[in-house]
């Protein structure tokens, strides 16, 4: 597995990935059907984080395959630089086996 910086060229699999995630977990913010992004609104939010050093999006790849991915947004006052915000998702099938 290969966890990297998201590009905007994830953006397609990442909007797949979101909607998987949605329809099977109650953990996730939204519902299923309740999210809408399109992969031109996915890869435009891709460049703004990249081009933010207050934000970061990952994805784990495996297989050329994208199994997962991490959110991550700092506080933007002085008092809550040094904190993040962060979102995880990864669909059952790849997750921690006990």
């Amino acid at each position: 597995m290969k966890i990297r910086q998201a590009v905007e060229s994830d953006a397609s699999e990442m909007v797949k990935l979101f909607q998987q995630l949605d329809s099977e977990t109650a953990f996730m913010m939204m519902e299923p059907g309740e999210r809408e992004v399109s992969i031109e609104t996915q890869s435009e939010r891709i460049k703004s984080f990249n081009e933010d050093h207050g934000k970061l999006m990952a994805v784990a790849q495996t297989d050329n395959m994208l199994v997962g991915f991490i959110v991550a947004c700092c506080g933007s006052a002085n008092r809550t630089r040094h904190s993040a915000y962060m979102v995880i998702g990864v669909p059952r099938a790849h997750g921690v086996k006990a």
